[in-house]
This record gives structure tokens, C-alpha cells and sequence, in this order.
């Protein structure tokens, strides 16, 4: 179980919900951080940001740098700052000095970087409650893309059945769900995806992968979809997609969990 505000007041990196973080996103790096110190860490899992203006480091400590907003994007260059309610996937814990440190992964994007966990009487992450879960898939159906660690923990591995509409190729004149160019490449499960969604027009409620194994089946139509996710192969995932790192922990655990968020499916019959 992940062990949040475990550790003594840390040193002010983020703000409470009723501060303006924007304004203040966190303290100067201080001179003579302690060095990270191992401690025990639990099995992964799913965290909730709880304050605004969490900085994503590149290490543990407040001396280590905020990472950048990545070239190309128009908000390059500028330092990455989680909000309140986004998740992290908590890969990893190192204590510095009196304060906890979590190596996390971001939903959605998959940024992996280091967030400090705050004080312990107002912690600035928190585990996941499972009591938020959706009834079913379908009634999260519109949010499975959108919160690919949310829907992996609610859901597991188990078989999900849905009523889809599966357009046909370039249903909608946008060039999507055209054949894989690639139906040979390995991963052949990962290398292509299509969108079906419950509407029966061009909106795109879910990305569907392993649709290069599947048997031919009527698409521009309603189809019964079956499919998981966690699959199992995903542990596999850095060597297969040729990412596998050596030296970063992060990147490889990163892909991991990319894989793991993604719906494959299993069968796909008329409905």
C-alpha cells in the first residue's frame, strides 16, 4: 500500500488548495540537500495530486532541477507543474533528509519525474479511491481514453464487453481507422489502433489495439467488442518497442505502464 505523509513537514514545493500556487510554485533549491536515502516501497500504484503547482523533478531533492515543457509544443520551455486531482502512477520512494520523495509516472502524458510528498499533516499526494471506480465500463466509456491509469486499476485485466460502433475505414473523411500500414511489425498487438465509440457517428469514445489479430469482421457497423487491459505482454514492452533503457528507471517504467493502459481487444463480432 502506498505511504503518503509518512514523513516529517517537508520543505514548502507545492501549495494547499487555498494558496496560489501559480504565484509561488515552489522554494529556491537549497544548498547541502541531504542525499536520497532508499526506503521501503510497496507494490505500484495509483496517487492523486492534492495541491496545485506540484513541480516534476528530475530527482529527489529540492536541489534537483523542474523538468521542461519538451520542444515543438508552444509552451516549450516552461517548467512542469501538476494540478490538484491529476493522478501519478508511484513507482518508487527515497526519503531526503526528513522528507519523502515519489519517482511517479503521470497519467496521460506518461512523464516519469520525482514529486515531493509534502508534509505529512496535509500531504500533497494521495491513494487512489477506489470507491470512485465507474459501475461498469460503459458507464465510464467517454473517460477510458482520457484516464488510461484510472480505467487500468478500476478494470484490471478482467474481460470488458462493450456494444461499440466500429466505423469503417475513413468513415469520416479524416483519414482514421485506415488499414495498419504496418500489420506486420512487432508488436504487432501495439503498432496500430482504431476508434469505436457509442454514438454510432464519427465521435471517437475509445482507442482499440491488437486490431491486426482480430479476424476480418463487417466494420461500419455495431459490433460486440471484447477486450482487456493489462495484457500481459506489456511487461515487455521496452524491448519490444526498442526503448529499453539501461539507466532510466523511469522511462522504462513509463512504457510499462503505456502498454498497460491500452485496450486490447479480443474478439469483435456483429452485434
Amino acid at each position: 500500500m502506498l505511504c503518503i505523509g509518512c514523513s516529517a513537514p517537508a520543505a514548502q514545493e507545492g501549495q494547499t488548495p487555498s494558496a496560489t500556487a501559480a504565484a509561488t510554485p515552489s522554494a529556491t533549491a537549497t544548498p547541502g540537500t541531504p542525499a536520497p536515502t532508499s526506503s521501503p516501497t510497496s507494490e505500484p500504484s495509483l496517487a492523486v495530486v492534492s495541491v496545485d503547482g506540484l513541480n516534476l523533478r528530475e530527482g529527489p531533492g529540492m536541489d534537483q532541477p523542474i523538468q521542461t515543457v519538451g520542444p515543438g509544443i508552444p509552451t516549450s520551455g516552461e517548467p512542469i507543474r501538476l494540478s490538484a486531482n491529476e493522478r501519478v502512477w508511484v513507482i518508487d520512494a527515497r526519503e531526503v533528509g526528513a522528507e519523502t520523495w515519489y519517482h511517479v509516472v503521470v497519467d496521460v502524458s506518461f512523464l516519469p519525474g520525482w514529486i515531493s510528498g509534502g508534509p505529512a499533516t496535509d500531504p500533497w499526494i494521495t491513494p487512489f479511491d477506489p470507491a470512485t471506480c465507474p459501475s461498469s465500463p460503459l458507464a465510464a466509456f467517454v473517460e477510458l481514453d482520457a484516464q488510461p491509469m484510472r480505467s487500468l486499476v478500476c478494470f484490471g485485466d478482467e474481460r470488458v464487453t462493450l456494444v461499440v460502433y466500429w466505423p469503417a475505414p475513413d468513415e469520416d473523411g479524416l483519414g482514421i481507422n485506415q488499414p495498419c500500414p504496418w500489420p506486420e511489425l512487432e508488436p504487432r498487438w501495439l503498432i496500430c489502433s482504431e476508434g469505436v465509440n457509442t454514438t454510432g457517428d464519427a465521435t471517437r469514445g475509445l482507442s482499440v489495439y491488437g486490431t491486426t489479430e482480430l479476424p476480418a469482421f463487417q466494420r461500419g457497423a455495431w459490433v460486440t467488442l471484447v477486450g482487456h487491459y493489462d495484457d500481459p505482454r506489456s511487461n515487455d514492452c521496452p524491448a519490444a518497442t526498442g526503448t529499453y533503457s539501461v539507466s532510466d528507471a523511469g522511462a522504462n517504467a513509463a512504457t510499462v505502464l503505456f502498454c498497460r493502459t491500452r485496450f486490447v481487444a479480443e474478439t469483435a463480432v456483429p452485434s
